[in-house]
């Protein structure tokens, strides 16, 4: 609401002084009317002649201004619209420096028909220049003109010349033929009236243009139209004063022109560099409120990734406190194990616990992934996996195949994801009777057992499937199978990514195959040793989890 008053101020003080500028140019009119013969007697003292020419030279300089500002704006937006205007100015000075060549020299011919082709020249430069201008308005559109279409355009100058060597060709007949001189001040009288009706429609247009952009300039042009108007009227009542008439009109003539180049200027130069100026101090402020924002942002993020990162540590700490010691010993058997998450959490997991006092259950799993989701699933496994009941861990952990087939259908009770799934190996060992009971669930990784002698067994007598969501499609079937071992073997549980050569550049498994062979001599702890030795230089960089455990009868 405050806008549309602020507009309404506005409008109503440019109508004011639109006003303004109307009755204070009829009131100069009317004192020059009434004042001419006393201003024409004054004047004799005066040699009008070079004034009228300087005013000449005004008037086109004024007009070459307006091109230059015109053409410049052309230059920028390329618009076919402001070329052509541009080129109608050009025109127009074109013709006052003609037609203040032909005042100079006035003395060649009769100077009073000298004046009254003057005038003509005048009027028809007016009549073209508005024109022009009306066309422009009217017709030209705003698209955007490639270099190449522009030189029709630019004949627009050229054409102007053309007419005052015509003109001038015309007065060289007449002045041998006297009756011929009397048509060219009504042809320059009926001309100057087509330029009032002219005026009179440009000034409508400029209404127009102001009511649908509300830009004053607009308006405030009409100013210099009626400047020109009065110049007309003026150039036809008071004819018959010589010079005198001609110096009046001239500088009516000159007024207008410059008032035309302030307003263009503003137009075409002035308001689009004003409106370039605020949009670069939008930008500037946008820029420096978007610095902020993205500054406060940025801390934001940061500050809840450190957060993240303390929670990440938290879980690491808790998933990794789940997992057995890093060394182990149940009576007269030895474990050795170790964890390389390639992340802070870890889709590998492993666990060594008695089931009772003759028999130590152990299994270790890969859950497809790793990461976040990854070690979740593994606080799952844990608990299904291996029960806090008694009899329950008993009756699963001394077959294997029996704790196997409960998981897998405890896993499909859930409501994972169905592309989440595991592998897992199992495995129960009696200490008294040494036999090592074992089932697989889909493996991929098969246990390794190293005897004294150096010889290789794998544990793949057993059968089963991936723990995967497959509930009501396929029910896999577990079988174990057992190894009887005895003092001195060695077993090597562990995930794909020890032998993952391609992700992790560890080890192949015939690498693996020929550590252990060579170990067999070494205790378990120079084994293991050298087994980190090589995952060490990798271990910045590893792409999947490496994790195994070692037991030794």
């Amino acid at each position: 609401m405050l806008a549309l008053n602020n507009r309404e101020i506005n409008k109503s003080k440019i109508m004011r002084g639109l006003w303004t500028t109307f009755f204070l140019t009829i009131l100069i009119f009317a004192a020059i009317m009434f004042s001419i013969e006393w201003v024409a007697g004054e004047s004799i003292n005066f040699n009008l002649k070079y004034i009228n020419g300087f005013l000449d030279i005004g008037m086109a300089f004024a007009l070459m201004l307006i091109y230059n500002t015109t053409y410049y704006s052309f230059i920028t937006t390329r618009k076919t619209k402001v070329l052509v205007y541009s080129l109608a100015f050009l025109g127009g000075a074109v013709m006052d420096l003609l037609s203040f060549i032909l005042v100079i020299y006035s003395d060649v011919y009769d100077l009073a028909n000298t004046l009254k082709l003057g005038l003509l020249v005048g009027n028809i430069n007016l009549f073209i220049l508005f024109a022009i201008l009306i066309w422009v308005e009217t017709r030209i559109s705003e698209d955007s003109i490639a270099g190449e279409n522009k030189r029709i355009y630019t004949l627009i100058p050229l054409v102007i010349p053309m007419i005052f060597i015509l003109l001038i060709l015309f007065f060289n007949y007449s002045v041998h033929y006297s009756a011929l001189t009397y048509y060219i001040e009504l042809i320059g009288i009926a001309i100057s009236y087509m330029i009032c009706l002219e005026l009179i429609f440009l000034m409508i247009l400029n209404m127009r243009q102001y009511y649908s952009s509300h830009n004053e300039n607009y308006i405030k042009m009409i100013s210099a139209y009626i400047f020109y108007f009065n110049a007309i009227l003026f150039g036809n009542f008071m004819g018959d004063y010589g010079q005198c008439t001609y110096f009046f009109t001239n500088l009516y003539q000159v007024v207008a022109a410059v008032l035309l180049l302030k307003y263009t200027y503003k137009l075409y130069i002035g308001n689009p560099l004003k409106d370039i100026q605020q949009r670069e101090e939008q930008v500037h402020v946008f820029a420096k409120n978007i610095e902020t924002v993205i500054r406060k942002k940025t801390n934001e993020v940061n500050e809840i990734n450190k957060q993240f990162l303390v929670e990440l540590e938290y879980a690491r700490s808790i998933q990794q406190s789940l997992l057995p010691p890093r060394k182990l010993v149940i009576k007269n058997t030895h474990f050795i194990s170790e964890y390389f998450p390639c992340d802070k959490l870890s889709g590998d997991f492993y666990d060594i616990y008695k089931i009772d006092d003759e028999t130590i259950g152990m299994y270790i799993l890969d859950v497809s992934g790793h990461g976040i989701s990854a070690a979740l699933m593994t606080m799952f496994c844990n608990n299904y996996i291996r029960s806090t009941e008694r009899l329950i861990m008993r009756f699963r952990g001394l077959k294997p195949h029996k704790n196997l087939a409960n998981f897998f259908e405890e896993f499909n009770k859930m409501n994972f994801p169905d592309e989440m799934h595991m592998v897992v190996f199992f495995a129960s060992y009696n200490m008294t009777t040494k036999v090592l009971t074992y089932c697989s669930g889909g493996m991929n990784c098969i246990p390794i057992v190293v005897s004294e002698d150096g010889s290789i067994t794998y544990l793949d007598e057993s059968e089963g499937f991936a723990i995967c969501k497959l509930h009501g499609i396929y029910t896999p079937e577990y079988i174990s199978s057992n190894i009887q071992l005895k003092p001195g073997d060695r077993v090597l549980f562990y995930t794909d990514g020890l032998v993952d050569k391609e992700k992790n550049q560890v080890f192949t498994q015939s690498e693996l195959e020929q550590t252990l062979k060579e170990g067999v001599h070494l205790s378990l702890t120079q084994l293991n040793e050298r087994l980190i030795s090589k995952v060490y230089p990798y271990n910045s960089h590893l792409q999947d989890d490496i994790t195994y455990f070692i037991m030794e009868i």
